[in-house]
């Protein structure tokens, strides 16, 4: 599979992806989360949009991602402590 491009188009390559990808991303986000339904909701959120953004490179767009998405949960938690 391509690094550089992907597409709904071709589910084989996407298949193969997320396999590779999800198991990762999903205990990355558990070690962040602390949850792992939550964690297994991000690691999906991160695999859509990296099959449906247009033209994207693995290494230079998923990191970012998964750090805001890390972000916004940190700040939804900080709220919630607050209330």
């Amino acid at each position: 599979m391509s690094t550089n491009s992907a597409s709904l188009e071709d589910p084989e390559d996407n298949a193969t992806f997320v396999s590779e990808m999800r198991p990762a991303l999903g205990k990355y986000f558990k070690r962040k989360t602390g949850n792992p339904v939550e964690a297994e909701d991000l690691a999906q959120d991160v695999l859509l949009s990296a099959l449906t953004h247009p033209n994207w490179n693995i290494l230079a767009w998923l990191t970012p991602v998964a750090v805001i998405l890390i972000m916004v949960l940190g700040g939804m938690a900080m709220a919630n402590r607050m209330r």
